[in-house]
């Protein structure tokens, strides 16, 4: 099966003299997550909501799309096979790329796509959610929009249940619903732009929070997921235990989880985000995550990892900082871990120190609930 074979060619795109206010309206029509920008006919670029809830834009309705668009255009042919091209769209940490031929865009494959294809197969149909998602990540009603923006920053994550003081669930947000806290600057004139912008991250998370997330328990199906993405038109569901949020599936997850079963043997690994970055920082990143694979393979069968890595601006020129999300599934288990830093190597260690010592205490944990029932079992023996 290839590209072609079930991509849309319902083509959205702007140029890159549009505005972000332009996008920002385009994107809330569409529901989308990622616009194309072609100009005189060809891919200038792809730009994601996610990139605009986390970039300093003074003035929407002035910032053109050309201040946005990176150097590198992902895209797909429409020859290309399934497999390889659900990998690609898994690396680049898009939700959907266009699809050129002699260079034209022809048509758009989105996680949608990939997902809905697969979502019926017998792997999809016979593995639980906690295999694959996240445990959650959340906050409260009396958080403000300032927090939530950290948070999404810093842990790299596109949705955030949200609870009230009794821990259950009230709501979530999206990266959707923080594009209304960037919408709400067209009203602001361009002398007041800065003041006003931090007294609006100022307000409660419940201004502008979904207050009808769509939920599931743990012993939904991967299918069932899918059906429920597909049904409301929605990248995450929120798993639930009596209305208490346990964790976060997103399109995401279950497209890792199909690219992941591509390969039968060994690990599955893959580095997202840092194709850009200097080979020998590159060369240190790749060495530090095979090695602390064969450090916690010991005892340990390890399916998959992707570490995922998103490049934040701060405002000093030529300064970044960088936010790396691990997530990783063994045979009994699945472990996540992030970081936030100005170095990436640094990132990366904490990281991956933090991804250890969570499976290692999960071992011990294991091992004392192990030697507690021995004991029992042997003081009913001697009575």
């Amino acid at each position: 099966m290839n590209v072609n074979d079930i991509m849309s060619k319902n083509v959205i795109s702007l140029s890159s003299n549009n505005t972000v206010q332009d996008l920002i309206s385009l994107v809330e029509k569409n529901h989308i997550h990622e616009v194309f920008i072609i100009d005189n006919g060809k891919l200038t670029g792809v730009i994601s909501a996610k990139i605009l809830t986390q970039s300093s834009i003074a003035d929407p309705s002035k910032t053109k799309l050309k201040s946005l668009v990176g150097s590198h255009s992902p895209k797909l042919d429409p020859t290309q096979e399934i497999d390889e091209a659900a990998a690609y769209i898994l690396k680049t940490g898009l939700r959907a790329l266009p699809v050129v031929d002699k260079n034209k865009v022809i048509g758009v494959l989105s996680l949608h796509d990939i997902v809905n294809e697969f979502s019926k197969s017998k792997a999809f149909r016979q593995t639980k959610v906690p295999v694959v998602m996240s445990k959650s990540i959340t906050l409260t009603d009396q958080d403000d929009l300032g927090k939530a923006r950290v948070v999404m920053r810093e842990h790299n994550i596109s949705r955030i249940p949200i609870t009230d003081s009794g821990g259950k669930l009230i709501g979530d947000l999206s990266v959707f619903d923080m594009l209304k806290s960037i919408k709400t600057k067209y009203k602001i004139n361009q002398y007041s732009m800065v003041g006003e912008m931090d007294k609006m991250m100022q307000f409660p998370i419940t201004t502008i929070m979904n207050t009808k997330p769509i939920t599931s328990d743990p012993t939904a199906t991967l299918t069932d997921i899918a059906n429920l993405m597909e049904k409301y038109q929605t990248s995450g569901v929120i798993i639930t235990e009596g209305k208490i949020p346990k964790g976060v599936i997103v399109l995401k997850d279950l497209l890792g989880f199909y690219v992941s079963g591509l390969k039968k043997e060994g690990v599955y690994y893959q580095i997202i985000g840092i194709d850009d970055e200097d080979e020998f920082v590159l060369d240190t990143v790749d060495r530090m995550i095979k090695d602390t694979i064969v450090k916690i393979s010991t005892g340990n069968k390890i399916t998959f990892l992707f570490f995922h890595v998103k490049k934040h601006d701060t405002g000093i020129k030529s300064r970044v900082k960088y936010s790396v999300r691990i997530k990783m599934r063994t045979t009994k288990d699945m472990f996540s871990s992030n970081a936030f830093a100005w170095d990436l190597r640094m990132a990366t260690n904490q990281a991956l120190d933090n991804l250890e010592r969570a499976v290692f205490k999960t071992k011990a944990i294991n091992r004392e609930q192990r030697n507690d029932y021995s004991r029992k079992a042997k003081k009913m023996l001697r009575g």
